[in-house]
């Protein structure tokens, strides 16, 4: 039986279970991590030969699926902050608006593949140490006799603040809103965000990793991937929904298991997990570059 398909939109022929494979994992960290999809899913796409503006179009319309999925496992345990989520969400939709148009940009001038693997590697490298630290604060935390985590703090000499119930802790509106401006700019230009930039950087503007993270960052990816994808759809045509459905398929799948599996462990044991296997990724698509770079050369 033969199980390759062609993509009608992609213009490629992949095998399905590659493809669902690949929604698994993407579900899996999302749900673990709160890390979203597209930090293996759209880098493998094009690895693959997916075009760029397809492969992001379409993980992102798949990353909705899986983030939903994993956002009401934390919603039954009460682990959203809905007030901080609200802010992220509408910094993240004037980003996602600015990315948009930049990848439409560089996908115009055939630069898209070079500059996105680049930045790929800048910023997994970047939030994988970010996260790895800030987990090893929090086992610090749990192993000490210490029962307050506070803010960083240079943090507190910034006003507008607001106090956020769920997360317990008080912060500059602003912080929350360019947070979720640069995610929205990252997953409508890169695919990627909510876990590699979202989720690190909220995690240490309030001192701490918690389930409340990661559910909070999930409500803000939702909303973010709806209008982008929303965009992609109407403005570009670019969502291949064979792909979208492939993913989905075994992104839901994963998600679940990996949202048990999250809960499984202490949450800054996760954080390190996340952080070494966001560096595995990074490395991966270094290696990746080089090596075309080699064969141009040659």
């Amino acid at each position: 039986m033969n199980f390759e398909l062609t993509l009608p939109i992609a213009g490629v022929t992949l095998n399905i279970f590659l493809i669902l494979g690949l929604g698994w994992v993407g579900g899996f960290l999302s749900g673990m991590l709160g890390v979203g999809g597209g930090v293996i899913i759209t880098p493998a796409l094009m690895v693959l030969g997916v075009p760029p503006l397809v492969a992001v179009a379409s993980q992102v319309n798949h990353s909705i699926g899986t983030n939903l999925t994993g956002l009401l496992n934390y919603r039954r345990n009460n682990d959203v902050d809905f007030k901080l989520g609200g802010v992220l969400l509408i910094g993240g939709m004037v980003g996602a608006i600015l990315g948009v148009f930049l990848l439409r940009w560089l996908h115009a001038h055939g630069q898209a593949v070079s500059i996105l693997t680049i930045s790929y590697v800048i910023v997994l490298a970047g939030m994988s140490f970010v996260l790895f630290r800030q987990s090893l604060k929090t086992l610090a935390h749990y192993r000490s006799a210490s029962k307050v985590i506070q803010t960083p703090t240079w943090t507190r000499l910034i006003g507008l603040k607001l106090y956020f119930t769920r997360t317990r802790v008080e912060l500059s509106v602003l912080f929350p809103l360019l947070t979720g401006l640069i995610n929205g700019a990252l997953t409508s230009s890169l695919g990627v965000g909510n876990g590699i930039f979202m989720m690190p950087a909220i995690s240490y503007l309030i001192g701490r990793t918690s389930p409340v993270v990661y559910g909070t960052t999930l409500f803000a990816g939702v909303g973010m991937s709806i209008l982008i994808t929303l965009i992609y759809a109407i403005g570009t045509q670019s969502v291949d929904l064979s792909l979208v459905v492939l993913l989905l398929g075994g992104g839901i799948l994963g998600s679940q298991m990996g949202v048990r599996f999250g809960y499984s462990l202490p949450r800054p044991y996760i954080g390190i997990i996340g952080a070494i296997v966001i560096l595995g990724i990074c490395l991966r698509i270094s290696w990746t570059m080089k090596a075309g770079a080699d064969t141009r050369m040659r």
